[in-house]
């Protein structure tokens, strides 16, 4: 399943494990967009990379669809990958971005 902001620049894609009513997170297939009428912005940057590192952070994310409940995803990071802090990861990836801005 692909997930996509209003202005179509974020993108997340999960699984939908219906045999063992799971959703799992894909980092690795979801990410930040550019299409004709829009590009990334600086709340696109921060959401997405909250998202992204909270997820490597082992917190809990959850998919809020209009009109229902909220669906846990599950995520399983690979052993060889150490969080880091996501408020501090966030804004590095903010700041990248405002440089390649300029």
């Amino acid at each position: 399943m692909l997930l996509f902001n209003d202005r179509m620049t974020m993108m997340f894609a999960f699984v939908l494990d219906f045999r063992n009513g799971r959703v799992h997170t894909q980092l690795d297939s979801s990410g930040l967009l550019q299409n004709d009428e829009h590009r990334p912005v600086e709340q696109d940057v921060r959401a997405f990379y909250t998202v992204f590192h909270r997820v490597i952070g082992n917190a809990v994310v959850e998919l809020f669809l209009e009109g229902r409940e909220p669906i846990d995803c599950e995520v399983v990071i690979p052993v060889n990958i150490i969080p880091r802090n996501p408020t501090e990861a966030v804004e590095e990836a903010v700041e990248a971005f405002m440089r390649q801005q300029e």
